[in-house]
């Protein structure tokens, strides 16, 4: 996964907001502030986070299971894809949505520089690179597993292990195969304790518009 070079910063996202406007670099916006109090709740939320540690699901159990003779023919079921739930100790993470150029990049760039120092695996990546990165992961999984593996559970360990705090930028669902990939992963990451911070210029019930 490609990753943002993140700069040290001392301040929490709130204070290095504030920084900003003193010093003329950002104008104070009431919605920008809005959204800093939400991501500046996250940052204190994340100071006490402890991610549990992840473990990658084995390929035994990412093969469909067999039926017998019976099974198959009244229709005994062959999916063995794994049902996965929410870390209990999960923060709930952010969706910010809004208009090109009302600063949500800057705003979730900013919370990913000042990330508490116990945060120590973190990725921020643009949505389109991230879904890209996953279809050669998947496709990698098939070609050494064969097509019926549910590559998704292996797939979503690997970029947990790398990222507890997962940042996106302009995320959107505007293709039919990442929308079916699309929950099962983000189920997955979130159970081995991924937070997940996105940027996106849709309203949730447009996400999968089209």
């Amino acid at each position: 996964m490609a990753e943002y070079r993140a700069k040290e910063y001392q301040r929490g996202p709130l204070e290095e907001y504030d920084f900003r406007v003193k010093s003329g670099r950002l104008r104070d916006d009431e919605h920008q502030r809005n959204l800093i109090q939400a991501l500046q709740d996250l940052h204190d939320d994340l100071e006490n986070y402890r991610p549990t540690e992840v473990r990658h699901p084995t390929i035994e159990s990412l093969q469909p299971k067999k039926t017998g003779f019976f099974g198959s023919i009244f229709g005994g079921s062959s999916s063995n894809k794994i049902r996965m739930e929410p870390a209990p100790n999960l923060p709930k993470g952010l969706y910010m949505f809004g208009d090109v150029g009302s600063g949500k990049t800057m705003l979730m760039d900013l919370f990913y520089d000042t990330l508490p120092t116990n945060i120590t695996s973190k990725t921020r990546i643009h949505f389109h690179n991230f879904m890209q990165d996953v279809h050669k992961d998947i496709h990698k999984m098939t070609i050494e597993h064969g097509n019926d593996i549910d590559a998704i559970p292996f797939v979503a360990a690997n970029i947990a292990s790398k990222a507890s705090v997962l940042c996106f930028d302009e995320f959107q669902c505007t293709d039919v195969a990442d929308a079916m990939i699309l929950r099962r992963l983000i189920e997955s990451l979130m159970s081995h304790g991924t937070v997940l911070v996105t940027t996106s210029n849709r309203h949730p019930s447009e996400l999968y518009k089209n």
